[in-house]
């Protein structure tokens, strides 16, 4: 409209200059937006072309099929260079991984026999051979483009007030760049052309291009950046929300510890072996994947007990009416009697009685196993801190989170210890997985009063998911199961809590330069029209602060891809 009307005015330079510098500034700002994109692109680039399927029998003849069509249980050759097609385990080979599109992690990692290996990573120079373990819409690099694109597609607070500012404004301006082309000559009986002039500024300067491309590139930008450290974020509402966050709450096993137990002691009641009671508890935990019945089951394996379930009159085979509940433990029938594994709190469930020297009070981890209502023994273990978890914490009181604690079904004295040993505030034991969302609003709302504390949980277990749903901002830490992960807002690819610092420096500095683009963009609008009304400026300098203010804005923007924790 304001090339047109500056031919009409037969100001042809002017005319020629609207087109030119807009063009101009519309070629620097499309390379803008693919660098903020180019991250984004990256995870969506993950999808592995095909899947080598080895013939049965062989260890080199295969099949090329898609990897839609591969099935758990099947054997995969992956050759070097090639991109990892589905979840699995490594069966034969050893090399090198680049998880650096997954986890952020620049060096690459070693793997071999019995490693796990995800979808989506590239193989280094080794041959490898690997046994798939879900099928391709579970795999790592599914459910992350699937994320990617959810992403992208949910608008932060702020890009929704542009989306629905820019609706009216336009038309808005557009009115009144008419009105002040056609109502003064009419009154005031002036020339129109200067008059038009007048409006054909305004026109060009109030065009809304910065604020609406550079408030969803910050975002776009800081997703990017986000994703490029490993940290997968699910739409630019979170990491908007995450800018405010105020305090945080860990689950503590696999989250803030290791969650990789070692059985440290058995004690068995009068009449029992210790072989006997950590055989009988591995066959109780056959079938879970909790990280205390993948310590017990390892410590039977490493205890080198030759024993089999008949010598100890146990028969694996007649294992019935399998049970695991959360928050207890598991049971089972075997033989007959009913065999229980579990807590405190399933011992006091049926009253339950251990023997004196099982009794004691000890700071880890510990687990009963009883025989129908009868104690047998006791099974202690320990967990460590992640290594780098205390920095994680150091990191982000710097950041001014103060209120930082633990939600935990553990026992009190290993909450204890992990909160002393990292100098977290407090603690908050023995939960269930509802007590521990009932004990996460009370923290979102101290002392009754109707302030509401922005608070994120991090958490990686099945019993996890109700309390990351409830969280203002849910992180799934690490390898957190697929419920977790579902109920999350963010997912932190790999295992290391520093990403949680850069992540939230990175939320408030989106947030700073979003607010610093509005600014510079509806400031020097408002400076440049006023100027233009009263005839004070040139259409010259319309175009260069329009084309200017949103190259700055978009300039801006970009400097979140070059963010450093």
């Amino acid at each position: 409209i304001a090339t047109i009307g500056a031919l009409a005015i037969r100001e042809y330079p002017e005319a020629v200059a609207v087109m030119l510098f807009y063009q101009l500034g519309e070629i620097f700002q499309d390379i803008a937006v693919n660098r903020s994109r180019a991250s984004i692109k990256a995870l969506t680039s993950l999808r592995p072309d095909h899947a080598n399927l080895l013939k049965p029998g062989s260890l080199h003849e295969y099949d090329r099929i898609a990897p839609e069509a591969a099935r758990p249980g099947d054997r995969l050759l992956i050759k070097a260079g090639e991109r990892v097609p589905l979840d699995g385990r490594i069966i034969q080979g050893d090399s090198e991984l680049d998880t650096s599109v997954l986890t952020g992690e620049s060096l690459p990692q070693a793997v071999g026999p019995d490693s796990d290996i995800l979808a989506g990573s590239v193989n280094g120079a080794g041959l490898l051979i690997m046994e798939v373990m879900k099928p391709y819409d579970q795999s790592s690099a599914a459910r992350i483009m699937e994320l990617v694109e959810q992403a992208t597609a949910r608008k932060s607070k702020a890009e929704l007030f542009i989306s629905r500012f820019a609706a009216w404004y336009t038309p808005a301006m557009t009115i009144l760049a008419a009105l002040i082309a056609f109502v003064p000559p009419l009154i005031l009986g002036q020339p129109f052309s200067d008059w038009i002039y007048r409006a054909m500024i305004l026109l060009v300067i109030s065009c809304p291009c910065a604020l609406v491309l550079s408030v969803p590139m910050s975002y776009f930008a800081g997703l990017g950046a986000a994703s490029s450290a490993g940290v997968l974020i699910k739409g630019a509402q979170y990491l908007d929300r995450l800018s405010g966050i105020e305090q945080i709450v860990f689950d503590k096993t696999g989250t803030l510890t290791e969650g990789k137990f070692t059985v440290t002691e058995v004690i068995p009641a009068k009449g029992w072996k210790r072989e006997e009671i950590l055989q009988t508890a591995s066959m109780l935990e056959g079938h879970s994947d909790h990280p205390i019945a993948v310590s017990i089951r390892n410590a039977q394996v490493e205890s080198g007990n030759k024993q089999t379930a008949d010598t100890i009159n146990l028969d694996a085979s007649q294992i019935s009416e399998y049970t695991e509940r959360p928050g207890f433990g598991v049971q089972a029938v075997i033989s007959g009697d009913i065999f229980r594994l579990g807590n405190d709190r399933m011992l006091a469930e049926i009253s339950a009685k251990p023997a004196g020297n099982m009794s004691a009070s000890d700071s880890g981890q510990h687990v009963w196993l009883l025989r129908n209502h009868e104690v047998i023994g006791k099974i202690c273990l320990a967990d460590s801190a992640r290594p780098e978890a205390a920095e994680a914490i150091s990191g982000l009181r710097a950041l001014g989170i103060s209120k930082l604690s633990i939600l935990t079904g553990d026992r009190p004295e290993a909450a204890a210890a992990i909160a002393k040993q990292l100098g977290l505030d407090s603690y908050h034991a023995s939960l269930l997985p509802q007590q521990k969302v009932e004990k996460l609003e009370e923290l979102m709302k101290p002392n009754d009063q109707n302030d509401h504390v922005l608070t994120m949980f991090v958490g990686d277990g099945i019993n996890d998911a109700p309390v990351l749903a409830r969280a203002d901002i849910g992180v799934a830490a690490g390898t957190a199961t697929d419920a977790a992960a579902e109920s999350s807002d963010m997912m932190i690819m790999g295992n290391d809590l520093r990403k949680l610092v850069s992540v939230v420096s990175l939320s408030r500095k989106t947030a700073r330069i979003v607010r610093q683009n509005v600014a510079l963009t509806l400031g020097l609008k408002i400076i440049v029209m006023s100027l233009a009304i009263f005839g004070l400026g040139g259409i010259w300098q319309a175009v260069f602060a329009d084309v200017g203010v949103s190259l700055l804005a978009v300039l801006n923007a970009l400097r979140l891809l070059r963010h450093r924790a």
